[in-house]
């Protein structure tokens, strides 16, 4: 594997590229991205060795794709009359799979597509924030499929030190939903409330601590990223809100009934599966 290219070189594609720089010296990696601030910082910090071009794009066996879901479509109606159909393999590194996987099925026969969720991240948008070792001992999503297109893919997401994992698309975004999708959610939402209640007493930011700050640590994540992940995986995530309101309104009715037993045993229950996925995330089975 000699060329690797990246599109858009924010958290995500930025990461990408000094990871590659880190644990595959020998790979030479092209990066594009709209904003010229960022590229130009990618290229100044080694993220990337040249930028990615009409002239060089063919000569990529690797794309990889980091916008926003959405904007995904649009960067392949680009590149699709460019690249190599026979020697290129096109992965994107969105949030969501099934709303892709039917647009590209649709829009672009013949593409060596590959869905994939690098399952790591952080609160941090652009270049500045990007990490080599971002995808260490963590979960990469790949369709199921992936190994019918090549191995090269999957041998260089482990060489970067991720676990690859195959799902299928819709298996893959109806998990997500509550894995990374309600969580997001209830971490922005729980910050909006701060907001309302602030404003009738203005003391509030004084009384917040360590537990709130770490619960909406998320909420601070880049907004045009996450409003493309909540329309195009819509219906998954409903279905874990419905799911998650019915858990509070459970313990509001066993809170208004003032029944300590079963209070406690939830408490005990969210303690243990806590403290049980802690362990596993410690004795190295990634996630």
């Amino acid at each position: 594997m000699k060329q690797i290219g990246i599109i858009g070189l924010g958290l995500m594609g930025g990461s990408m590229g000094l990871a590659i720089k880190k644990y595959l010296p020998g790979v030479k990696v092209a990066g594009y991205d709209l904003n010229q601030n960022h590229l130009n910082y990618a290229l100044k910090q080694g993220m990337v060795d040249q930028e990615l071009s009409p002239t060089n794009i063919k000569e990529m066996e690797i794309i990889f794709i980091a916008v926003p879901v959405r904007s995904i479509i649009t960067v392949l109606n680009e590149i699709y009359p460019e690249i190599d159909l026979k020697k290129t393999i096109v992965t994107d590194m969105g949030s969501t799979k099934a709303y892709l996987y039917q647009q590209i099925k649709e829009k672009f026969p013949g593409l060596r597509y590959v869905g994939g969720h690098p399952m790591t991240g952080r609160e941090v948008s652009g270049p500045q924030g990007a990490l080599a070792d971002l995808f260490q001992n963590k979960n990469y999503i790949l369709f199921k499929e992936a190994g019918k297109i090549s191995s090269r893919l999957t041998d260089l997401l482990k060489k970067i030190g991720a676990e690859v994992i195959y799902l299928e698309p819709e298996e893959h975004d109806k998990l997500v939903a509550f894995t990374s999708h309600l969580p997001q959610l209830i971490a922005t939402c729980l910050v909006n409330e701060i907001i309302t209640v602030e404003a009738e007493f203005p003391l509030l930011s004084r009384l917040i601590g360590q537990g709130f700050l770490d619960l909406t640590r998320i909420a601070a994540s880049d907004p045009k990223m996450w409003v493309d992940i909540f329309l195009t995986n819509k219906d998954n995530l409903i279905t874990a809100i419905d799911k998650f309101t019915t858990r509070l309104k459970h313990f509001k009715d066993i809170l208004l009934d003032e029944d300590t037993e079963k209070i406690a045993v939830l408490m005990l229950s969210g303690r243990n599966k806590r403290q049980q996925m802690e362990k596993v995330s410690s004795d190295g089975i990634k996630g």
